[in-house]
């Protein structure tokens, strides 16, 4: 088995089309940076993000999110230096991953606000 390919089962389900539109649309991240600080990101099926990071919310960020293709793009007004990135999206569980070129850029918990009494 090729190397690619055993870093894509361990990504889980590559979404795309209109299950990946319904997932971006609703859905919120649970993560930690690079420095170990929690954060969260909500999206909105407007295109809309906004982000929370520190153990109180003490840093905050909005942002656009769109798809061209089977590609998820966000862009930050401060967070990230404001980077235009474009990844594909895979989940696996309550696991999303960010891949992008082929590597593993970063991984999160999600939820999907509404769902099992959120």
């Amino acid at each position: 088995m090729a190397f690619t390919e055993q870093q894509d089962r361990d990504w889980g389900q590559r979404l795309s089309g209109d299950a990946l539109l319904a997932f971006v649309s609703n859905c919120q991240f649970i993560g930690r940076t690079v420095f170990g600080d929690p954060y969260r990101i909500r999206l909105r099926a407007d295109g809309t993000m906004e982000g929370w990071e520190g153990h109180t919310d003490e840093k905050h960020d909005t942002g656009t999110w769109w798809l061209k293709g089977d590609t998820w793009y966000r862009q930050w007004q401060s967070w990230s230096y404001g980077e235009l990135l474009g990844f594909e999206i895979y989940i696996n569980d309550n696991r999303i991953h960010w891949v992008r070129d082929g590597q593993l850029v970063d991984a999160a918990f999600y939820t999907i606000p509404g769902e099992e009494g959120e």
